[in-house]
């Protein structure tokens, strides 16, 4: 299915918005959104904008403000129109794109980051019908991904179906989050490219959708367990490890020449090894290590994740959700009682994938707290 943001995708007069909500957040709030500030902050939606603006005021009184910004804003948008009719354009392809939508049967839905009541003015100002599609705001949800999931769910669909169309890198840092495929469109193309977005429109126009979709759908991903008597499997093997270890969220420096001298024997040698790639045609864009144990309190064996790696350039596309489902249902077929794995605290990306696939922070007994994972080098 395909889910929409709307500022920058679907509608146009971008500055004439920006500049009635800022205006309004003034007049609340008695002071001046700055540059800064949004450079500074984690979520950029309607209500997000707000409460973080105005952290350091009770819950209650945030909320008010919210509302009474989110009611001047709308009189704004409201006053513009009426000198203005033609000032919420719909962008280039899109009415004809949500036609076809329709008559191909396809599910779509919207998730905005703005509020229902003026994103529902703005719509129907550049002659969307909404009715009958599934619309989600950030009058209902705080957070960006929060929204998209919400959407997909109001749809009757699944994550696993879902790919979002937005114009801001807020866009596609909450696909990454959901580990869900992002197309950008509109006049920030260039920055989603540089931010590493794979699929970008320069509009919606359908004939360039349709051929972008279905150049995504021949690129499709496929997870095997390796057969690391392969040689073709034995450098995937290696050159995805080395890049993982490269990796900020990873070791930070390459291999040393002895653990990549070392790597695909060991790795033969030791029994319980399991490996799993990702390929993109013959491509090598994903890897998971992984090692049988054995749960004595449950006496079953058990599959730790030891190593998982996507390329930069491809998270955000559902890899590792296949890499994981891969993983857990090879663990079932052999009896297995569970998945284990570690994160980095820092490496919310990837807390977020593990979260969305039914991973937590393990706990045997409550009155005893989490489990912590300690080692001892040698």
């Amino acid at each position: 299915m395909i889910v929409f943001d709307v500022d920058g995708t679907l509608i146009g007069g971008e500055s004439i918005d920006w500049s009635s909500f800022n205006a309004a957040f003034e007049e609340v709030a008695g002071f001046a959104l700055t540059s800064s500030f949004f450079a500074g902050i984690e979520e950029v939606t309607a209500q997000a904008i707000v409460h973080q603006a105005l952290a350091a005021l009770p819950i209650e009184e945030r909320e008010a403000k919210e509302q009474a910004v989110c009611l001047g804003y709308l009189r704004r948008l409201q006053e513009a129109h009426a000198s203005d009719p033609g000032c919420f354009p719909a962008l280039e392809g899109a009415l004809l794109l949500m036609q076809e939508l329709r008559e191909r049967g396809m599910a779509f839905a919207i998730a905005t980051g703005d509020w229902r009541e003026s994103i529902s003015f703005k719509l129907r100002a550049a002659g969307f019908s909404i009715e009958d599609i599934p619309l989600v705001t950030s009058s209902e949800f705080y957070s960006r991904a929060d929204i998209i999931a919400a959407a997909v769910a109001k749809a009757g669909r699944s994550l696993d179906e879902a790919v979002y169309v937005g114009d801001g890198l807020w866009d596609l840092r909450a696909c990454r989050n959901l580990g869900i495929p992002f197309i950008g469109t509109g006049h920030r193309h260039e920055k989603l490219r540089d931010a590493g977005a794979a699929h970008v429109l320069l509009d919606l126009s359908p004939p360039g959708f349709w051929r972008l979709r279905e150049t995504m759908n021949e690129a499709q991903v496929t997870v095997t367990e390796a057969d690391l008597s392969r040689p073709d499997h034995q450098a995937a093997t290696a050159q995805l490890l080395n890049a993982y270890a490269m990796d900020p969220m990873g070791d930070g420096k390459p291999l040393s020449e002895a653990a990549r001298r070392d790597l695909i024997p060991g790795l033969r040698e030791h029994p319980t090894t399991m490996v799993f790639l990702a390929d993109r045609g013959s491509e090598p864009v994903g890897l998971a290590i992984c090692f049988r144990g054995f749960s004595t309190f449950a006496a079953r064996p058990l599959v730790n994740v030891s190593d998982f790696y996507v390329v930069p350039a491809l998270r955000g596309a559902g890899i590792g959700r296949q890499l994981l489902a891969a993983i857990e249902q090879r663990a079932r077929e052999i009896g297995c009682c569970r998945l284990s794995l570690e994160v980095q605290e820092n490496n919310h990306r990837a807390k977020a994938v593990y979260a969305a696939a039914g991973f937590a922070q393990a706990v045997y007994v409550p009155e005893a707290g989490g489990v912590l994972c300690l080692y001892k080098s040698f």
